[in-house]
């Protein structure tokens, strides 16, 4: 409620949302360059250096991940800790296909069938709590 009454600007906290809030408050830069003092260079080294650990942590996951998908190879997963499996395969229509077959052909059925094509499900790894 001070936000609002007393007109204080919330302070970051990491969602998204707050994210958002910079997005709207500051669309635009209407300012020249801030001049770098020791504060100003100490948060653009620890932003830096959060970067560069989480791109190495995503590395690490993602090496994680291989591993355990190259050991489950074609089995659903591994019982009791984490499913490999292939999600339902979905379905794409061309509308535009199936509009242009109605208009010669009143059976929507057979439009419909001709202009739709089955993609396969992805294989997703979920690990179990």
């Amino acid at each position: 409620m001070r936000h609002v009454i007393e007109g204080h600007e919330p302070e970051p906290d990491g969602s998204e949302r707050f994210s958002r809030y910079l997005s709207t408050r500051f669309a635009r830069n209407r300012l020249k360059m801030l001049p770098p003092n020791d504060d100003l260079r100490e948060q653009v080294y620890q932003l830096r250096a959060l970067k560069t650990e989480i791109a190495e942590m995503e590395v690490r996951r993602e090496q994680a991940e291989q591993v355990l998908k190259l050991t489950i190879g074609e089995h659903e997963g591994i019982e009791g800790l984490c499913t490999w499996r292939t999600n339902k395969d979905g379905q794409k229509t061309d509308w535009q296909a199936v509009s242009a077959a109605l208009a010669n052909d009143p059976d929507f059925t057979d439009a419909l069938a001709a202009n739709t094509t089955t993609t396969p499900g992805a294989r997703v790894l979920r690990l179990s709590k």
